[in-house]
C-alpha cells in the first residue's frame, strides 16, 4: 500500500474537529433565524394584541438566542483556530526538514516559501474564509424561507444573491490582479533596500550613496503609485459592494411593503423580509471571499504536498548504518544538470579516494568544484551516476546518521543562532572535552576562551562579534567535531591569516592521521603539497586525476588538451 500523504494524514486527523465545527455552524445558523422569527411575532402578535408581556417574553427569548449564538460562534472560532495549530504542529518540523533538504536544488526555498505556505494554511483555518464554507449550505435555507414568506420575496432573494455573487467575483478578480502587481513592485523595492543595507560599507566608502538612493527612490515611488491605485480601487469596489447589499436589502423591504399593502403578507412578514435579506447577502459575499482564500490555501497545500512527497522518496530509501564507515569514497560516472534546459555543471566525473587520503580539487571558477562538494555530501542528487561512501549511496543515506560520520566547511561560512559550544557540537548533546578537542584541533580554543562567556557566548545569525577568520575556524571546528570519516572543505582558508592557515594545516594532518578522508577545494600551494591525489576540473569535466607528482609532471608538459591549467600546481 502506498504511503499516505503527510498533508492528507494531517487533515484526516482533524475530522472530529471539522464535524464539531459543522455542528456548531448548524446551531449558529439556526439561531441567526431568531431575529426573523422575532420580527414576525412582533408584527403579527404584539402589534395586533398590544401585549407588553408577550413583547417582553419574545425579547427575552431573542436575547437568550443571540447570547447562545455569540457563544457558539466563539467556540467555533476557537475550534477552527485549534485545527490550524494542530496541522501546523504536525507538519512544521517536516516542512522545514524537507525545505532544508531541497534548498540546494531549489534556492528559492531560502526565502522561507514553504513555511509561508504553512502559515497561510493555518491562517485560512482560523479566519472567516473557512467558516464561510460551513455557513454556505444555509444560504439555500434562507432562500427557502424567503419563498415561504412569498414567492416574490423568494424570487427577489435569488436575484439578489446572484447579483451580490457577481459583484464579489468581479471585485476579487480585479483586486487579485492589482494586488499581485503592487505586491511585486513593493517586494522588489524591499529586496533592493536590503541589498543596499548589506553593502552599506562599500556604498559609503566609494561614494555611491546618493546615486543608489536616488535609483531606489524611483523604484519606491513606482511601488507607492501602484499600491495607492490598489487602495483606491479597493475602497471603490468595497463601497459599491456595500451599496449593493444595502440597496438590495431596501428593495426587499420595499417589496415586502407592497405585499403588505396588497394584503399578501403581514407586517411581521415585511420586517422579516428586511432582516432575511441582510442575513442572505452577507454570507453570500463572505463565501466568495472565502473561496478566494480557499484557492490560495489549496495552492499552498499542493506545494507543501509536492515538497513533502519529494522528501519522502529520500525517507523511504534511507540507509542507516550500524557501524562507522572507514572512509572509502568513490564517484561513479557522475553528471549533474540543474534543469533540462541548462548545460551540465558536471559531466561523467569518476574517481576514488582511500581512507586517510587527502584529495585536493582545483580548477577555474564555474568548473563545478562546489557542486561536486555538494554531491559528495549527498545534499543534491546526481542526474546520472552515484557517489558512494564505503559502497553506500550518500544521497540515500539517512541525514542524521550520515552527518555523524561527515564534516563540511562551505565556501561561505555561516554560524547559527546559539552559543559557540552549540555551533561546534552541531547542536547535539556533547561533553566539554569533545567540544574543546575540536576547537584545539583547529587552533581556535584560546580565541574562544577570551570571548565574554567563552564557549557559552551567544551568537546571532550573523555572528557579528567575530571576525571572518574566527567564524571560519569555528566552522572548521564544527566540521572536524565528532571524529568524522569524511571531511569536505571548500576554500577553507579564504579568510585566514598565516596563523589560521598553520592551524588549518595541522587540522588536516590530524584528520589524515586519524584515518579520515579529506576532500579539499583550494588553490593554496601549501595545501597542494600535502595532497595524496589531485583532481583538476574544467568546464564540468575531469581534466586530470592522479598523485601530486603526476600532476606536477603533467603541468610541466607543453600546453595541450591534457595539460593542467592551475598555476598553483605548476608553481608547486
Amino acid at each position: 500500500m502506498a504511503e499516505a500523504s503527510p498533508i492528507r494524514a494531517a487533515i484526516r486527523s482533524c475530522r472530529g474537529a471539522f464535524w464539531a465545527a459543522g455542528l456548531f455552524s448548524a446551531g449558529i445558523n439556526l439561531l441567526q433565524l431568531g431575529p426573523v422569527i422575532y420580527m414576525i411575532q412582533v408584527g403579527d402578535r404584539v402589534l395586533a394584541s398590544g401585549s407588553v408581556v408577550t413583547l417582553a417574553v419574545l425579547t427575552l427569548l431573542l436575547a437568550v438566542a443571540l447570547i447562545t449564538l455569540a457563544v457558539l460562534d466563539e467556540i467555533r472560532s476557537i475550534v477552527m483556530t485549534r485545527i490550524g495549530e494542530h496541522v501546523d504542529r504536525l507538519l512544521a518540523g517536516r516542512v522545514l526538514d524537507a525545505a532544508i533538504a531541497a534548498t540546494a536544488e531549489k534556492p528559492e526555498y531560502r526565502n522561507g516559501g514553504p513555511l509561508h505556505d504553512l502559515d497561510g494554511v493555518r491562517g485560512f483555518a482560523s479566519n472567516t474564509g473557512a467558516r464561510a464554507f460551513f455557513d454556505a449550505p444555509w444560504i439555500v435555507i434562507y432562500i427557502a424561507m424567503a419563498f415561504a414568506i412569498h414567492v416574490y420575496v423568494g424570487a427577489l432573494a435569488v436575484v439578489a444573491a446572484l447579483l451580490v455573487t457577481g459583484v464579489s467575483i468581479v471585485r476579487r478578480a480585479v483586486q487579485n490582479k492589482q494586488v499581485a502587481n503592487a505586491s511585486g513592485s513593493g517586494f522588489r523595492s524591499m529586496v533592493a533596500a536590503m541589498g543596499l543595507l548589506r553593502n552599506a560599507e562599500v556604498i559609503q566608502a566609494t561614494g555611491m550613496q546618493a546615486a543608489v538612493i536616488s535609483r531606489w527612490r524611483a523604484r519606491r515611488d513606482e511601488a507607492l503609485a501602484e499600491q495607492g491605485a490598489v487602495r483606491i480601487s479597493e475602497i471603490t469596489l468595497l463601497t459599491f459592494s456595500e451599496f449593493m447589499r444595502s440597496f438590495l436589502s431596501s428593495i426587499g423591504l420595499a417589496v415586502g411593503a407592497l405585499l403588505v399593502i396588497g394584503g399578501e403578507i403581514t407586517y411581521g412578514g415585511m420586517f422579516a423580509t428586511m432582516i432575511l435579506f441582510r442575513m442572505l447577502l452577507s454570507p453570500t459575499d463572505r463565501l466568495i471571499t472565502g473561496w478566494q482564500s480557499f484557492a490560495v490555501a489549496r495552492g499552498a497545500l499542493e506545494r507543501l504536498d509536492q515538497l513533502l512527497t519529494g522528501d519522502s522518496e529520500r525517507d523511504r530509501n534511507s540507509i542507516v548504518t550500524t557501524a562507522a564507515p572507514q572512509g572509502r569514497l568513490s564517484v561513479e560516472h557522475v553528471s549533474y544538470t540543474r534543469s533540462a534546459r541548462q548545460r551540465p555543471i558536471l559531466r561523467d566525473v569518476s574517481f576514488a579516494v582511500q581512507p586517510g587520503e587527502l584529495l585536493v580539487v582545483v580548477g577555474p571558477s564555474a568548473s563545478g568544484k562546489t557542486t561536486l562538494a555538494r554531491l559528495l555530501l549527498g545534499v543534491i542528487k546526481p542526474s546520472l551516476g552515484a557517489v558512494r561512501l564505503d559502497g553506500l549511496d550518500v544521497f540515500r543515506w539517512n541525514r542524521d546518521d550520515f552527518g555523524h560520520h561527515v564534516g563540511y566547511l562551505p565556501q561561505s561560512v555561516s554560524l547559527l543562532p546559539g552559543t559557540v559550544r552549540d555551533n561546534i557540537a552541531r547542536f547535539r548533546e556533547a561533553s566539554n572535552e569533545d567540544v574543546i578537542a575540536a576547537a584545539e584541533m583547529v587552533g581556535i580554543h584560546e580565541t574562544i576562551a577570551r570571548l565574554p562567556k567563552a564557549y557559552d557566548t551567544e551568537l546571532d545569525d550573523t555572528a557579528s562579534q567575530l571576525s571572518g577568520g574566527q567564524r571560519q575556524l569555528i566552522g572548521l571546528a564544527r566540521a572536524v567535531f565528532g571524529e568524522p570519516k569524511l571531511v569536505v572543505l571548500d576554500e577553507p582558508n579564504s579568510n585566514l591569516d598565516s596563523f589560521g592557515e598553520a592551524a588549518l594545516l595541522n587540522a588536516v594532518r590530524g584528520l589524515r592521521a586519524a584515518g579520515c578522508t579529506v576532500v579539499l577545494i583550494t588553490h593554496k600551494r601549501a595545501l597542494m603539497d600535502m595532497a595524496d591525489r589531485v583532481l583538476a576540473l574544467r568546464d564540468g569535466g575531469v581534466q586530470f586525476f592522479g598523485t601530486i607528482d603526476q600532476a606536477r609532471a603533467a603541468s610541466a608538459r607543453p600546453a595541450g588538451p591534457e595539460a593542467i591549467g592551475p598555476a598553483e600546481v605548476q608553481a608547486s
